[in-house]
């Protein structure tokens, strides 16, 4: 129900134009190619007619989103094209019950999109979030106050606001997670289906973002071994639900550009008249000159003015977990998942700090790594079972997430001004985080001092 509030009846960038121009021209015209969808070319054949951009930006509305590909003279999407044709097909089923065509009313069209590729995903994500936090608190009370900081405590809910990747990938993550956590558990039985299941997540995920996938698919093969007696068990369950999507994705980039890799990778594919995009601020390779720019870059993702980490409620306790600067309660985390949590954020944040130089342009943050929120929030979740000093930390720490969840809803992902009062935000997310490091290194001497007064 929320979703249907906050989403909205047009297009707010360049990033979902380029989305909905691809599922419109698929579903209408049976064809990847973009040349005559009313998102790259405003006006169409009918100047004058209704316009499916924000009406607030005059830019947009006159020059059609340009986040696009040239290949033999026409234009197409840079965008994953599987989740393409799955938006295609949704949509026709619109158009056989009766909706309009997307040029005559594109506000109904971009309505309907926003929600199935915004507001739906976050409410599956949410869904998975709510499993989980049960799974984790020790009460009603723990698992409530889990479920706000995994779901509306951060950038999720901007992004549920229009047709996007990130939130997409975000729900992959929250299930896949979800799935393993109970695989992981001990005395379980592993169940096959759960495996298949925790195998369609990765190949979603895969399929719609080709940097956070990559990353999640090594962290998934990670989790596999921890477990070398159920380790077939579990490559041939993830392989049947993974291996579609993945086949899938490859296959349909090789007919769209002819090419196995990222097609929005290849410099060639870009340099048409017009175009905003240059090699060397083209996601893919390494983008910087040497590795003091690398290292200054990758500090302003995660801690600058878009700094994810900052944007997340509970992201920068997550990471001061991961590093074990923070030791969480005595209620720990299944065997090789806190390692699991690890990888997917450490690759899914080497490869766009590796292979970036725009910080993912005009967006609420690091659009990339709303993601990302799910592992930070997932290894930093027993602190909420750890009562006193643990517990207001954590609780603190959502209250700040909310206020950025707040200004997300009400500005949506694509507006890249620095949040009201962010500089606030990371003093007291930073205090909160000394004050955990400084009771860390108090149980930590006290548990030592303890073990030496007791008799050898």
């Amino acid at each position: 129900m929320l979703g249907v509030f906050l989403g909205h009846p047009f297009a707010g960038s360049w990033n979902d134009g380029s989305r909905l121009a691809s599922v419109e021209s698929v579903a209408e015209r049976g064809t990847f190619v973009l040349d005559d969808s009313l998102f790259v070319f405003p006006y169409g054949p009918k100047a004058g007619g209704p316009n499916p951009y924000d009406p607030k930006s005059e830019v947009l509305a006159k020059r059609g989103t340009l986040d696009l590909m040239q290949i033999d003279g026409h234009f197409y999407s840079d965008k994953s094209p599987l989740p393409t044709l799955v938006l295609a097909w949704s949509w026709k089923i619109f158009r056989g019950l009766g909706a309009p065509d997307p040029q005559n009313n594109p506000s109904f069209f971009c309505r309907v999109m926003n929600f199935l590729a915004g507001a739906l995903p976050f409410a599956l994500g949410a869904a998975a979030v709510w499993i989980l936090a049960w799974r984790l608190a020790s009460n009603p009370k723990q698992a409530i106050w889990l479920f706000i900081a995994g779901v509306f405590s951060g950038l999720p809910l901007a992004y549920s606001r229009f047709a996007n990747n990130h939130i997409v990938v975000w729900a992959a993550v929250a299930w896949l997670f979800l799935f393993l956590d109970g695989l992981s558990r001990n005395g379980r039985k592993p169940c096959f289906f759960n495996l298949v299941f925790a195998g369609t997540c990765l190949g979603v995920a895969y399929a719609t973002d080709s940097g956070i996938g990559p990353g999640l698919l090594i962290a998934t093969l990670v989790w596999t071994v921890q477990n070398p007696k159920e380790i077939l068990q579990r490559w041939g369950g993830l392989s049947l639900g993974a291996i579609p999507f993945v086949v899938g994705h490859h296959s349909l980039g090789y007919l769209i550009a002819g090419t196995f890799g990222p097609m929005n990778a290849n410099p060639a594919f870009f340099q048409w008249p017009g175009s905003p995009f240059h090699p060397d601020s083209l996601t893919g390779g390494f983008k910087h000159s040497h590795l003091g720019k690398f290292l200054i870059y990758s500090g302003d993702m995660l801690f600058g003015k878009k700094g994810f980490v900052f944007h997340t409620g509970v992201g920068l306790l997550g990471l001061l977990v991961l590093f074990r600067w923070v030791d969480t309660p005595s209620k720990s985390l299944p065997r090789g998942m806190f390692v699991t949590a690890g990888v997917t954020f450490a690759l899914g944040f080497l490869v766009y700090a590796l292979g970036s130089n725009n910080q993912s342009g005009l967006c609420r943050s690091v659009r990339w790594f709303v993601p990302l929120g799910i592992p930070l929030w997932y290894v930093s979740a027993p602190l909420v079972c750890g009562g006193g000093g643990k517990f207001c930390v954590f609780v603190s720490s959502i209250g700040v997430g909310l206020w950025v969840a707040a200004w997300g809803a009400a500005l949506g992902p694509w507006n890249g001004d620095v949040l009201p009062g962010y500089w606030v935000v990371v003093v007291v997310l930073v205090g909160l985080g000394v004050y955990s490091l400084c009771q860390t290194q108090k149980e930590r001497k006290l548990n030592l001092s303890n073990a030496d007064s007791k008799p050898g």
